[in-house]
C-alpha cells in the first residue's frame, strides 16, 4: 500500500516540495525500472538470511524510506531516497511471493495472491481521497500513519510464519495392516514428510 500510494502522489508530493520544473519527478521515472538491478541482492539475502529476515530487511529498508519522505523540502534527499524507493519495492514483490510459495506452498500461492492483491485494490482505492486530502495539506500526516502501519507489518508476517512452521511438524500416524482374512492385525508406524 506504501508503494501504490507513492507512486499515485509523487508528483504531488515532490511539487509541494519545492519540484516546480518536475525535474525530481522525471528523475524518479527514470530510476523506478532500476529495480531489476536489485534482484541479485534479493536472491543473496534470501539464501544468507532466509524467507522471513528477509521479510525483515524488506521493513528495514521501507522504514528507512519512510523516515526520509518525512524530510520536509529537501529534493536531493528525496532523490536518494527514489534509490531506497526502488530497492523497497523489488525486495517487497519478490519476497512477498517467496514468503507466500514457501509459508503455505505452491498449490494455495495463487488463490493467495489474489487475495493479498484484491486487499491491496481495495485499500487503494481508499488512498485515493487520503492523496486528495494530502495534496491539499501536506503529506507528513499521511506518511506518517502509513510509516507506523508498516512498522506493524513485521510483527504480523512472523507470526504468520511461525503459525504455518508449527503445523508443518512431523506427525506419526498409526495405520492398520491387516494379515490375511484374520481379525488380528499389526499397526505400521509411519512418520509425515513435512515442509
Amino acid at each position: 500500500c506504501v508503494v501504490i500510494f507513492f507512486i499515485m502522489t509523487v508528483d504531488s508530493f515532490l511539487y509541494l516540495q519545492g519540484d516546480v520544473d518536475s525535474v525530481y519527478a522525471n528523475l524518479f521515472s527514470w530510476i523506478l525500472p532500476c529495480g531489476v538491478f536489485v534482484v541479485p541482492f534479493i536472491d543473496i539475502t534470501l539464501r544468507s538470511f532466509g524467507v522471513v529476515n528477509t521479510l525483515q530487511v524488506t521493513n528495514g529498508i521501507g522504514f528507512v524510506f519512510g523516515i526520509l519522505l518525512l524530510i520536509p523540502s529537501c529534493l536531493p534527499v528525496q532523490a536518494v531516497n527514489f534509490g531506497i524507493f526502488t530497492c523497497f519495492r523489488a525486495f517487497l514483490y519478490a519476497t512477498l511471493n517467496t514468503f507466500i510459495a514457501y509459508s503455505f506452498g505452491v498449490n494455495t500461492m495463487g488463490r493467495l495472491m489474489g487475495f493479498v492483491f484484491t486487499m491491496a485494490a481495495i485499500v487503494t482505492l481508499l488512498q485515493y481521497p487520503f492523496s486528495v486530502w494530502a495534496g491539499a495539506t501536506s503529506f507528513t500526516t499521511v506518511n506518517s500513519v502509513l510509516l507506523l502501519t508498516l512498522g506493524l507489518f513485521p510483527v504480523l508476517a512472523t507470526l504468520i510464519f511461525q503459525r504455518s512452521r508449527n503445523r508443518g511438524r512431523t506427525i506419526v500416524t498409526a495405520t492398520m495392516v491387516s494379515h490375511g482374512s484374520s481379525e488380528y492385525g499389526s499397526i505400521k508406524l509411519e512418520e509425515g514428510v513435512t515442509l
